[in-house]
Parts: structure tokens; sequence; C-alpha cells
């Protein structure tokens, strides 16, 4: 099975009173060309990128389930 790379981008925030960074990406829905778009700011225990992507995925399957 092939690995699929994504990209997540970074932004420095500025005047926002509680993030400094925010992080944005998307990603098709299901295997139509539509996407899904993404953004969560750098607040609370994560500081990643990937902690971000990580933190999405398991909102959207605990949404999903209730």
């Amino acid at each position: 099975m092939r690995k699929r790379e994504r990209f997540v981008e970074v932004f420095d925030l500025q005047g926002h009173p509680t993030a400094k960074r925010c992080d944005a990406w998307s990603h098709a829905i299901d295997d139509s060309k539509k996407k899904r778009f993404f953004a969560a700011l750098h607040q609370g225990p994560g500081k990643s990128a990937q902690d971000a992507v990580k933190a999405a995925i398991v909102q959207e399957y605990k949404t999903k389930k209730a």
C-alpha cells in the first residue's frame, strides 16, 4: 500500500487574542472531486500541524458516530 502524504499550511496570526498560528489543509470527500477544508488554531495541548490533523480526524469520527 502506498502512503499518501498531504500538506498542511501554517499561518502566523497577528492580533488574535489566544493564538499565534493556524494550520490549514484539505482532503477529498470520498472519491469525489469535492474537498473538505480544515483550519485549526494553535491552542491547547496541540503543538504541531500533525497534532492538529490528528485532533480533526478524531473529532470527525466522534461526530459521525453520534
